[in-house]
C-alpha cells in the first residue's frame, strides 16, 4: 500500500496546487460552465474532495451523505470542506496496511442492486478518480490561456528512499 499511499498524497499536493491556482481566478472563472468534468472548475474540485470523503466513510463502514454544491459554492468554502473531510481521509490512507486489501464491499445502489469491490479496488479507483479529474482541468486552463498545474509526479518530495539517499550523500560529502 505504501505505493497508493504515495498516490494519496500525490493528489493531495496537486489538489493544493490547484487550490493555490484559483486564487488568481475571479468567482465568474471559477463558476463558469464547461464542458466535462462537473461543469466548472469549483464544482469539479468540489466533486474529487466529496468522491473521496464518500469512499473512504464507506470503506470505514459509516453512512455517506451527498454534500450539496450549493452550500460551498466559492472555493474559500470548498477549502474548508476538504481541510474538515481531509483529516479523516488521511487518517484512513495512513492507517491501511496489507491486510485490508482484499476486503470486501457491499454497496447498496439507489435501484436497489447491490456492487460488490474489494477495498484495494476502491482505493485505486479513489486515486484514479482524482487524476482523471485534474487531466480535465488541465484542459480547462489551457482553454482560459493559462499554465495548468504541474502534474508530475517527481520533484514532490515523495519518496522517502530518495530522502535518505540524499540525505546521507551530504553527509558523507560534508564530512570530507
Amino acid at each position: 500500500m505504501l505505493f497508493c499511499k504515495h498516490f494519496f498524497k500525490y493528489n493531495w499536493l496537486v489538489r493544493e496546487d490547484w487550490f493555490r491556482w484559483c486564487e488568481e481566478l475571479t468567482e465568474e472563472e471559477l463558476l463558469q460552465n464547461r464542458t466535462g468534468g462537473m461543469g466548472s472548475i469549483l464544482h469539479t474540485l468540489f466533486h474529487i474532495i466529496d468522491v473521496e470523503w464518500s469512499w473512504i466513510r464507506l470503506l470505514q463502514g459509516k453512512t455517506d451523505f451527498q454534500e450539496s454544491f450549493d452550500e460551498y459554492n466559492n472555493l474559500e468554502k470548498v477549502r474548508k470542506l476538504e481541510a474538515a473531510f481531509h483529516l479523516e481521509v488521511e487518517s484512513f490512507v495512513n492507517q491501511w496496511d496489507d491486510s485490508m486489501e482484499e476486503r470486501i464491499l457491499h454497496n447498496p445502489l439507489a435501484d436497489g442492486s447491490i456492487e460488490t469491490h474489494t477495498w484495494g479496488e476502491i482505493i485505486r479507483h479513489t486515486i484514479a478518480h482524482e487524476i482523471h479529474h485534474i487531466g480535465q482541468l488541465s484542459i480547462w486552463a489551457r482553454e482560459m490561456g493559462r499554465a495548468p498545474v504541474s502534474a508530475n509526479l517527481i520533484r514532490r518530495g515523495l519518496s522517502s528512499s530518495l530522502k535518505n539517499a540524499v540525505g546521507a550523500q551530504i553527509n558523507i560529502e560534508t564530512s570530507k
